[in-house]
């Protein structure tokens, strides 16, 4: 709600970390919800999704919302680094433009999506559609 009163434009990033639990809330996934976040996302702005999730393939409902509006997406999952203090973790990145992702890493940093892709709306969502 408190992004419908933002600024337009405003973000340069969005980070989304709010599915690495067995409780997805799943009205951050909607159509409606990315919607709200390209409004206050700069044009040249990323949104950054943690999706690390051992049961359930979240990114496949990002995904989903991308391919609706036309953003371009990338998969990024960090290595596990336990002497600092660094777990695994996968991450969704979307931009508008696809040079965006330029100077986040080179082609081969980036891995697959796995699984088609679903769109979860306001009136519809299917928590089963997504799991492992």
């Amino acid at each position: 709600m408190w992004l419908e009163r933002a600024a337009p434009q405003r973000f340069d990033v969005l980070v989304l970390d709010a599915f690495a639990s067995d409780s997805v809330p799943a009205h951050l996934l909607t159509l409606e919800a990315f919607r709200a976040y390209l409004r206050v996302l700069k044009p040249d702005g990323v949104i950054a999704a943690n999706v690390s999730n051992r049961h359930l393939a979240v990114e496949r409902v990002i995904a989903g919302a991308a391919a609706r509006l036309g953003l371009r997406l990338r998969v990024r999952e960090t290595q596990r680094d336990l002497d600092a203090g660094f777990t695994r973790a996968r991450w969704v990145l979307l931009a508008r433009d696809r040079g965006t992702f330029a100077a986040l890493g080179k082609p081969e940093d980036w891995q697959a999506l796995s699984g088609e892709p679903l769109l979860w709306t306001d009136d519809f969502s299917d928590l089963l559609s997504v799991l492992r």
